[in-house]
């Protein structure tokens, strides 16, 4: 599921020299005084680097080696009184110049806050230094809350004496939505935008030199998610920041896209993802989790209770599976729920749950779809196993803690040479998996966590927090003593960077030592450190998601379509900058998107899918079907719904996306307009709440069409609900015909009546909707079949003059 990812600015600055395959970075486009400063050394060669470390024109050199494909840190020492000027590193050719800056660090002060729906961003009186704040609540930064509407924060802070005649100012990374920020009760500017880096200029007469000073900050969280003072840097300091222009992003050349049958190997070139053949992936399906958490609890109970007609989870999930591919889906996202298969240190378990997911497995390669595979899904679940290792382990320590890391590795290796007793091979082995991801939705704890706790919890205790947390601060202490630094917000970046680097190795590791040679893929990081790192590391793929609604809101007849113009397209991992191509080089894939909190919607995947394909994604993966033994009561995710036989238009309508998805090149821009967006082969229209598509033969429409949107000619396949050009049709379920020869498979589903919205509080007490046999005329307006005859089960069907009963 989505979370709204934690923005924090990171600055990365490179060398503009490079000497082989070295680059100098620094997190920052200045050192701060102090005499110690600590930069990195990237490798990107094959062979080992060994050279001097050297810091400014007089320091005594330091031998270094960075490792083929490594990285190392580069700790550098000043002047510990220098206030100004320039410092320079060298290494192995490379160098890099950075100015000092003197910085007052506001991650690290004491800092409270008041919510109260009463609360507005006009309201100053708060940020007056005489303000009594005795009541107000202690919390550290950054920060992400939930409370909607205004909440005020304020902290105190010393400016030194010698400070005085230096410009000053003030710099928050980013704030969740809006703010109006204060010093000393004087209205220092305002922004609006969750993603945006903040900087006011602070004039000298309103500080206090040499004694106390209050930052004041009134944060405007909007409803839809989390919000707060949610990214570092945090300072006030005497130099302005100067902001790189973030890279743009630079898609490879787009290149012919290849048949995705015979299910094939697939590999990653220069990122992109490609079949052996050189012709790129373009894989569109969902995500489907029967074996696990309480959809299987569900699927158990609709059995038992006789509330299907299905009798088994196998029964289900071939049901399930016909059904996709019938829809055209050509890729299952399986997400493992580790806490059901594994013990403490990793190992294993074979129980029903590993089971149910061979079984699924095999049957979409049998079916001839590809499957991706998130190795660990950390979640908790009704069925967890026993100690099992990701329900000891708090989400953020997953990234860090050593034990954690090596029960990580146990179950990937374990979990990828598991012989599948369905297909007789090993997931390493198997050639229709197209893409490996390590981890669902990665956590990680801010500089705020180091004093108390800032992370949101996802389920956790807070006594393993507690525990986790202070693993986290002591690492944080090791790593401060030994490069000589003091306590200070801006070298945080700096230090995740190293955790989430050596993450990456571990897990990719642990999978190419078990044989796996298929794409590593990771998911979008939550901070700018980690998709740096991410950036930096050998995973071959970032993964990324969509809710254009959020997860609470109803969003039929909402048009949404406005959501995915070019201006605001959806991120694709680079927090809110379109235009920020630090992760080129890396494939693109969407691990979930959905047209969520929609009951009746049907004009909305095909232009995701199209914006997909505009930022580059060749892998996208709704979240989730609904399992035929559940859909009726729509029982495991509340705001998504999706079935062929209960939501027919939206399937159609998703099945239309997965044309559009294999149809555009990597780039393709659609044609857009308010209410619609279209090529020459598709359209997607709010105003109608239909999807329409025409290719090769096919012809699909999500509702009547009435009217042609596009040249369907003379089709050999059509998948539709409602009427539309080549036959008349009352029935609310879908249909599909296909043509081969003088011969033609008609096929009807059920009529579906709705009950209710995909907002279904009453769980197996009250259906979402039901299906209803009903006669309806069918009439075949294709040219040249006038005088076709309808056979159903082998005898002749009664034929009317208005068509076949």
């Amino acid at each position: 599921m989505y979370i709204k990812p934690v923005l924090t600015v990171l600055l990365i600055l490179s060398s503009a020299a490079l000497y082989g395959q070295v680059m100098i970075k620094a997190f920052q486009t200045a050192v701060p005084a102090g005499g110690r400063a600590v930069f990195l050394a990237l490798n990107s060669g094959k062979e080992a680097v060994t050279g001097e470390v050297k810091i400014g024109s007089g320091s005594a050199p330091e031998r270094l080696t960075v490792e083929a494909g490594g990285w190392a840190y580069l700790p550098a020492a000043f002047d510990p009184g220098q206030l100004s000027g320039e410092i320079t590193v060298e290494f192995a050719g490379a160098s890099l110049t950075l100015p000092v800056r003197s910085d007052i660090e506001l991650a690290g002060a004491e800092w409270k806050k008041f919510f109260s729906p009463r609360n507005t961003l006009e309201d100053g009186a708060f940020a007056q230094p005489g303000f009594d704040d005795g009541e107000w609540k202690p919390f550290s930064v950054p920060a992400i809350w939930q409370e909607e509407g205004v909440t005020q924060t304020r902290c105190r802070v010393a400016v030194p004496e010698s400070l005085r005649g230096h410009e000053l100012y003030l710099q928050l990374g980013a704030v969740d939505d809006d703010d109006v920020t204060y010093v000393n009760g004087v209205r220092v500017g305002s922004t609006r935008g969750w993603n945006k880096f903040r900087e006011y200029r602070v004039s000298a007469d309103i500080i206090n030199y040499g004694g106390e000073n209050v930052v004041a900050v009134a944060v405007n969280n909007l409803p839809g998610s989390g919000g707060g003072i949610s990214a570092l840097p945090l300072r006030l300091t005497t130099q302005k920041e100067t902001l790189a222009s973030l890279p743009p992003v630079t898609l490879p050349k787009a290149g012919k896209i290849g048949k995705p049958l015979p299910l094939r190997p697939i590999h990653c070139e220069n990122g992109v993802l490609k079949y052996p053949e050189g012709a790129e992936v373009a894989l569109w399906g969902t995500n489907y989790y029967p074996m696990s958490w309480h959809q299987y609890d569900n699927m158990e109970t609709a059995i038992k209770e006789g509330k299907t007609d299905i009798r088994s989870h196998k029964e289900a999930i071939d049901r399930d599976l016909d059904h996709m591919k019938q829809l055209g889906l050509d890729i299952v996202r399986v997400h493992v729920f580790d806490r059901e298969m594994s013990d403490i240190s990793g190992n294993l378990q074979e129980n029903v749950h590993l089971d149910l997911q061979d079984y699924l497995i095999a049957g979409a390669v049998k079916r001839d779809m590809y499957v991706y595979i998130t190795l660990i899904g950390w979640w908790s679940s009704p069925n967890t196993f026993p100690g099992s290792f990701s329900s000891v382990y708090t989400k953020p320590e997953m990234q860090f803690n050593p034990k954690a890391i090596e029960a990580q590795k146990t179950f990937i290796r374990d979990l990828l040479t598991h012989r599948n007793p369905y297909s007789e091979r090993s997931l390493a082995e198997e050639e229709a998996l197209a893409v490996i991801e390590i981890i669902n939705e990665p956590a990680y704890f801010t500089y705020g966590d180091l004093t108390s706790l800032s992370y949101t919890p996802q389920g956790e205790k807070g006594e393993a927090l507690d525990k986790a947390r202070e693993l986290f601060a002591a690492m944080w202490r090791d790593w401060l003593k030994e490069y000589g630094l003091s306590d200070s917000a801006c070298w945080f970046d700096i230090f995740m960077y190293g955790l989430h680097r050596q993450y990456y190795s571990e897990m990719a590791g642990a999978i190419r030592s078990a044989g796996a040679r298929q794409p590593i893929a990771a998911n979008h990081g939550y901070s700018a450190a980690w998709e740096e790192a991410l950036a930096d590391s050998e995973i071959d793929a970032v993964t990324n998601s969509a809710y254009p609604g959020g997860l609470t809101n109803h969003v039929d007849g909402v048009n949404m379509l406005p959501q995915y113009d070019d201006a605001g397209f959806l991120e694709m991992g680079h927090y809110g900058h379109p235009n920020n191509g630090r992760l080129d080089g890396k494939a693109r894939v969407m691990y979930e998107f959905d047209n969520d909190g929609s009951t009746h919607g049907a004009y909305m995947y095909p232009a995701m899918a199209a914006a997909f394909r505009n930022r580059g994604a060749q892998i996208a993966c709704q979240f989730q079907y609904d399992t035929l033994a559940t859909a009726a009561y729509n029982t495991d995710w509340g705001t998504h719904y999706v079935n062929l036989l209960y939501t027919p238009a939206k399937a159609v309508s998703l099945a239309i996306g997965g044309r559009v998805f294999r149809a555009l090149p990597r780039g393709a821009k659609p044609e857009a307009a308010p209410d619609f967006l279209q090529t020459e082969v598709f359209r997607s229209d709010f105003a109608r709440n239909m999807s329409a598509f025409s290719l090769g033969g096919e012809y699909l429409h999500s509702r009547s069409a009435d009217r042609d949107f596009l040249k369907a000619g003379k089709p050999s396949h059509i998948l539709a609900t409602g009427s539309d050009a080549f036959a008349d049709y009352g029935g609310t379920g879908v249909w599909e015909l296909t043509v081969k020869g003088n011969e033609a498979r008609l096929m009807i589903e059920p009529d579906c009546i709705p009950l209710g919205s995909c907002f279904n509080k009453a769980g197996f007490a009250a259906p979402a909707a039901r299906l209803e046999e009903n006669a309806h005329l069918f009439r075949l307006k294709l040219a040249g079949w006038e005088n076709a005859v309808m056979v159903r089960d082998g005898v002749p069907a009664e034929k009317t003059a208005e068509g076949f009963i």
